[in-house]
């Protein structure tokens, strides 16, 4: 805890009752999200026993998600800078994995925004929709724009867990920031 890139994620006191030889659990939410292969150390003021610790996999669905967050990135051509993914070139996939859009036991409609640039005319990206052996996707124009721009396009109705892959074909130029799926009510 006492490395400079350190940063503390909670601090916290429990305060469950005594209980001899009895371990009890309780939760607790962490200010930032931890990714990744992560160093974490624990802090105490007293003697304790820690029976051991989980986390849960939050589903990134209705929540913005960083471009450099994908699950995987290939291709011929791209630059991974921290949270973005820069010079997007030929033949490249971004895949982001456990989409989770159960929360709807029906199909629902999406509206997906994207967050990037670019300075072709029309950047198309091909986004592919997946959960199991069902799939579905949809082809978008991004327009030409200096700065970064959130541009809305809608989706196919989509339920259950997800597979979220962005394909930039031959001829892409595009830095790609972030992107959210939004249920329509």
């Amino acid at each position: 805890p006492d490395t400079p890139k350190a940063s503390l994620l909670l601090y916290a006191v429990y305060q469950k009752k005594s209980i001899y030889n009895v371990y009890q659990p309780i939760t607790w939410r962490l200010t930032k999200r931890l990714q990744g292969v992560t160093g974490i150390s624990f802090r105490v003021h007293q003697k304790m026993h820690i029976k051991g610790f989980s986390f849960a996999r939050i589903s990134r669905f209705d929540e913005l998600v960083t471009a450099g967050s994908a699950d995987q990135i290939y291709g011929d051509s791209f630059v991974p800078d921290r949270s973005d993914i820069l010079q997007i070139g030929n033949n490249v996939t971004i895949v982001f994995e456990d989409e989770d859009a159960s929360a709807a036991e029906e199909p629902a409609t999406y509206q997906l925004e994207i967050t990037g640039r670019t300075n072709l005319d029309m950047q198309p990206v091909r986004i592919e929709v997946m959960s199991g052996t069902e799939k579905s996707g949809v082809q978008v124009q991004f327009a030409r724009c200096e700065d970064w721009t959130t541009r809305t396009f809608t989706m196919q109705a989509v339920s259950g867990i997800r597979q979220v892959t962005f394909l930039f074909l031959p001829g892409s130029s595009f830095d790609f920031r972030a992107f959210r799926l939004v249920r329509l009510i």
